[in-house]
C-alpha cells in the first residue's frame, strides 16, 4: 500500500477526533481513548486474507471499556520506560497498569511495588477512591461517615472510634451527653438513681438523694414509715430504722411504738385503802378484780369486765383479813380468804360463791394468825395453796411456810419451810402442774426458791434482801417453766433468771430506788420480761407512783410512767395473750379502782 495514503488516513484521523497515531496516552486502565493502530507489515498476513500481498491494516478503536492493552508501542520499556499510571514488567519489557513509585499515587497515598498499588498511608484510610484521616470527626477510625452527633457537646475522634465531649453540665455514657442534674444520670452516673416506692429520686448535679412522702422519714438511704404509729410526739432516724423518742400525754412508749394507755373506772368508790388488789384475766382477756371496799364493813369484792361495764359481787360481807383469786379453766374465780387462825376456800356456782372451811392438820392445837394465803389452780384446774402464819419454833418465834393441794373433797398440806420467818411468799405452777415458789427468809435475809418434785421439795438460795425490806418478791414461770425473779437487794429493785441449762444469770438492776413495793412480774420465754411495781415515797411507805419495766431487746430495762402523777396504793398486773400488760390499782387519791391497759382504749 502506497506509505502517503496511510499518513494521509492518520493526519485525517488526528484532526477529526484530537486522538493521537501510535501511542498510547499512558493514563492506564478505566480511559475513554480511542486508540489508532497503524501495522505497517511487510510480514504474511494472519488474518483471512488469503493473498501473499503486503497488506495494511488499519484499525481504528473507539472503546470506552476498559483498556487492557498493555502495549505501549513499539519498543522495550526497560530501555524506554512507561508513562503514566504504569509500570514496567522486567520480564517481558511491557508496561502492566499499577504503580512502581509514591509520585504516581494521589494524596496521602504511597506505592505499595509489591502489588503496585496504591494504598493509604498510615493514619489514613479508603473512602469513596480517597483516602482520609482516622482521626477526622468526618470519617474516625476506619468509618466513611461522620461521628453521631449530640445537642449538649461535640463529637471527637481518638484515631480508632469516636466518642463526645459533652459541654459544662453534662457527662458522656455510652457516646451520648446526659444532665449530670438529672435522677436519671446523676453526676457522673450513667444509671438511674435508686427508686424508693414511698419517696422520689432526686439529684443535686453530684449525687442522688430521695425526697419521702409525707408520712415517711429517710433512714438508712431508704423511706421508712415515721413516726411508726400513732401518738408520736417526737421520732429519730437511728441507722436504716425510724425510731420514737417521746409519746404524747395519754400514750407509752411500748418496744418500738407509742401505745395507747386506756384507764377504766372498776370502782369509784373504793374508800378503805387497805389490803391488795388482785388482777387476773381468763382465757379472752377478760379482766377480773378482787379487792376490799366499804371501810365500815370491810367488805370483799370480786367485779369482772361484762362487755363493758362492771359487774360485782360480794364475796364476804365483813371481817375481811388476807385474801388472794385465781380463775378456774372456765374463767369463775376461786378464792382463798383467811381471818386470824380461820381460812376459807370459796368457789363460784354461777349464782353465788359456796364457802367451805379449811383446816391445816400440820397446826391442830394451835391459834396462829396468818400472815399470808394464796391461791394458784394449774392448768387441769387443781387448787395450790401457800400458807404462813405465826407461831413458835423451839421457843423463838418463826413463821413457817405450808402448801397444800387439793385432791377431790380433799387437801393434802405438808412444810415447805418449817422454821425461820418466812416472809412475802409467791406461787406459780408449771405447765405439768410442778408448784414452785418464791420466799424471804428474814433469818438470813435470802432470796428462796423451792420447787415441789412430789417427794418433796428442792430449795435454793438465788439472792440476798436488803435489810428490813421483807415484804414483796415476785416470781414467774415463762413458757419453758424456767423462773424469773425480782425482789429488793442493796442495790435496788433487781431481777434474775434461770437458763435452760439451769444456769443462774448475774442480777440487772430495773431500778437503782430502793422502795419498790407491790412486785409483779411476767416473763416470757422469747419476747422478754415485764415487772410492775410501785416507786413509793419513802422505805416504809406502799404508796407511790406505777412503774413498768420492759426488758429491751438490747439488754437492761426501760422503765416506764404508764400514769403519771397519780399516787397508788395497791398494784397488780396480769398479761394478756397480746402480750401487753393489765394493771389493777388503787387510786390513793381518789379513792377509785382502776384499770389500766396498754395498747387498748
Amino acid at each position: 500500500m502506497n506509505k502517503s495514503f496511510v499518513l494521509t488516513a492518520c493526519i485525517l484521523f488526528a484532526a477529526l477526533s484530537s486522538f493521537h497515531c501510535g501511542q498510547n496516552d499512558g493514563k492506564g486502565t478505566g480511559d475513554s481513548d480511542v486508540d489508532l493502530d497503524l501495522d505497517l507489515d511487510t510480514d504474511t498476513d494472519t488474518d483471512t486474507d488469503s493473498d501473499a500481498d503486503t497488506d495494511l491494516d488499519l484499525d481504528l478503536d473507539t472503546d470506552t471499556d476498559t483498556d487492557t492493552d498493555t502495549d505501549t508501542g513499539t519498543g522495550d520499556c526497560r530501555q524506554t520506560g512507561c508513562s503514566g499510571l504504569r509500570y514496567c514488567d522486567l520480564a517481558t519489557g511491557k508496561c502492566m497498569p499499577g504503580c512502581a513509585f509514591d509520585e504516581q499515587c494521589g494524596d496521602n497515598q504511597h506505592c505499595n511495588t509489591r502489588k503496585h498499588s496504591c494504598d493509604c498511608n498510615d493514619g489514613f484510610h479508603e473512602c469513596s477512591g480517597s483516602c482520609v484521616s482516622n482521626s477526622s470527626v468526618q470519617h474516625c477510625g476506619s468509618l466513611c461517615k461522620p461521628c453521631p452527633a449530640d445537642p449538649h457537646g461535640d463529637p471527637t475522634c481518638d484515631g480508632t472510634s469516636c466518642a463526645v465531649a459533652c459541654d459544662d453540665g453534662f457527662h458522656e455514657c455510652t457516646g451520648k451527653c446526659f444532665d449530670d442534674t438529672s435522677p436519671q444520670s446523676c453526676g457522673n452516673r450513667c444509671e438511674p438513681c435508686p427508686a424508693d416506692p414511698h419517696g422520689e429520686a432526686t439529684c443535686d448535679g453530684a449525687s442522688c438523694a430521695i425526697v419521702c412522702n409525707n408520712g415517711y422519714k429517710l433512714c438508712g438511704g431508704a423511706c421508712r414509715q415515721c413516726p411508726p404509729g400513732d401518738g408520736v410526739e417526737f421520732f429519730k432516724c437511728m441507722g436504716d430504722k425510724c425510731e420514737v423518742e417521746f409519746c404524747k400525754e395519754g400514750y407509752l412508749l411500748w418496744g418500738e411504738t407509742c401505745k395507747v394507755v386506756g384507764v377504766k373506772e372498776v370502782d369509784g368508790s373504793v374508800n378503805d385503802g387497805k389490803g391488795k388488789v388482785v388482777l387476773r384475766l381468763d382465757q379472752s382477756d377478760t379482766a377480773n378484780a378482787l379487792y376490799r371496799s366499804d371501810s365500815a364493813a370491810a367488805r370483799l369484792y370480786w367485779a369482772h369486765d361484762d362487755n363493758g361495764s362492771w359487774s360485782r359481787k360480794v364475796v364476804e360481807s365483813n371481817n375481811v383479813g388476807l385474801y388472794d383469786m385465781d380463775l378456774d379453766p372456765d374463767g369463775n374465780p376461786v378464792v382463798l380468804h383467811a381471818v386470824m387462825s380461820e381460812l376459807y376456800y370459796l368457789t363460784w356456782n354461777g349464782a353465788a360463791f359456796d364457802k367451805v372451811k379449811l383446816e391445816d392438820p400440820l397446826i391442830q392445837g394451835q391459834y396462829p394468825s396468818f400472815s399470808s394465803a394464796l391461791v394458784r389452780l394449774d392448768r387441769s384446774g387443781v387448787s395450790h395453796i401457800v400458807l404462813t402464819y405465826t407461831s413458835t419454833c423451839g421457843g423463838w418465834s418463826c413463821e413457817p411456810l405450808h402448801h397444800a393441794l387439793r385432791n377431790g373433797r380433799d387437801w393434802n398440806f405438808e412444810e415447805v419451810v418449817p422454821e425461820g420467818l418466812n416472809k412475802s411468799p409467791t406461787i406459780e405452777i408449771g405447765s405439768g402442774g410442778e408448784p414452785s415458789l418464791a420466799y424471804v427468809n428474814s433469818v438470813d435475809k435470802g432470796i428462796f426458791l423451792a420447787k415441789g418434785t412430789g417427794n418433796g421439795w428442792d430449795k435454793e438460795k438465788v439472792g440476798t434482801a436488803r435489810d428490813n425490806n421483807y415484804e414483796y418478791v415476785g416470781l414467774s414461770l415463762d413458757n419453758n417453766d424456767q423462773p424469773h425473779l425480782v425482789y429488793v437487794d442493796s442495790t435496788g429493785l433487781v431481777y434474775r433468771w434461770r437458763d435452760g441449762g439451769g444456769s443462774w444469770h448475774p442480777t440487772e438492776i430495773v431500778d437503782q430506788s430502793s422502795n419498790a413495793k407491790w412486785l409483779s412480774i411476767h416473763a416470757f420465754a422469747s419476747s422478754g420480761t415485764v415487772i410492775a411495781y410501785v416507786a413509793a415515797e419513802y422505805a416504809n411507805s406502799t404508796k407511790g407512783t406505777i412503774k413498768l419495766a420492759r426488758h429491751a431487746e438490747s439488754g437492761g430495762f426501760d422503765v416506764l410512767d404508764p400514769l403519771p402523777g397519780v399516787t397508788v396504793s395497791a398494784l397488780d398486773m396480769d398479761v394478756g395473750s397480746d402480750g401487753l400488760p393489765r394493771l389493777l390499782a388503787r387510786d390513793d387519791d381518789g379513792h377509785r379502782l382502776l384499770l389500766i391497759t396498754i395498747g387498748k382504749d
